[in-house]
């Protein structure tokens, strides 16, 4: 993605080994390949597709100091990733090892829980709200 804080977090990031940070992409299947869990630590969303993409792909997802009113609609706690209240570094930190530690059930879940978001739901969701 792209933010205020794009150049500070490159910055930071570019020595470590295991932590790739991509720009804005069409490719979504491609750029959830490499990835192992998706961290959103944006301070405000309206409704992130970002996260949706991610499940999609089966990836799971952990938020962090987040504004988004329903994400925990989205992310159940121990299945398809976090919901931290608040950034702080400790927790997620904690939260990637527990994703790390069962990583296969995560992405499974992640898998799971996009079925509401489907093709085929959205487009039956979508003739529900019409009739």
């Amino acid at each position: 993605g792209d933010g205020p804080d794009k150049e500070k977090i490159n910055e930071l990031a570019k020595n470590i080994k295991n932590i790739s940070l991509y720009g804005p992409t069409n490719n979504i299947k491609k750029a959830h390949q490499d990835a192992g869990i998706f961290l959103m630590t944006s301070d405000v969303e309206a409704y992130p597709i970002s996260i949706i993409e991610s499940l999609s792909q089966g990836t799971p997802v952990i938020i962090a100091k987040n504004s988004f009113a329903n994400a925990k609609k989205l992310i159940k706690n121990n299945y398809n990733g976090f919901v931290c209240e608040k950034f702080n570094i400790d927790e997620i930190y904690e939260k990637i090892g527990i994703i790390k530690s069962d990583y296969k059930k995560f992405s499974t879940n992640a898998i799971k829980s996009f079925e509401g978001f489907n093709q085929d739901n959205f487009k039956k969701e979508w003739n529900f709200l019409f009739k």
